[in-house]
C-alpha cells in the first residue's frame, strides 16, 4: 500500500504539477523526470531568494538555470547560486 502513495504522489508531481511548470522552459533541453525535478526545486529556490510570490519572472530565471543544467549541473543549491549570480549580473552589470 505505501509504493502506491508513492506512485500517486509521483504521478502528481510528474503528471501535471510541477515538473510541467518547468517543462514550457527547456527549450528542447532533453531531461528526464528526474532532472525536471531538480530544475523545478532551482526554479522554487531561486524565487525565494529573491523574494518572489508570483510567477512572473519564472521565464528569466528558468531560462538561466537550464542554461546551467545544458552544462551539466544538477544540484539545485548550484543551479540557485548560479542563476542568482547571472540575474544579479544583469541587473547590476557584476
Amino acid at each position: 500500500m505505501a509504493g502506491r502513495a508513492s506512485l500517486r504522489t509521483d504521478e502528481i508531481a510528474f503528471g501535471g504539477g510541477f515538473a510541467m511548470a518547468i517543462a514550457s522552459y527547456l527549450d528542447g533541453f532533453d531531461a528526464d523526470p528526474e532532472t525536471k525535478r531538480v530544475l523545478h526545486v532551482a526554479l522554487e529556490m531561486t524565487r525565494a531568494a529573491l523574494g518572489l510570490a508570483d510567477d512572473f519572472a519564472n521565464g528569466i530565471i528558468a531560462k538561466q538555470i537550464v542554461e546551467l543544467a545544458r552544462a551539466g549541473e544538477r544540484r539545485p543549491d548550484v543551479l540557485c547560486e548560479g542563476a542568482l549570480k547571472r540575474l544579479r549580473g544583469h541587473l547590476f552589470g557584476d
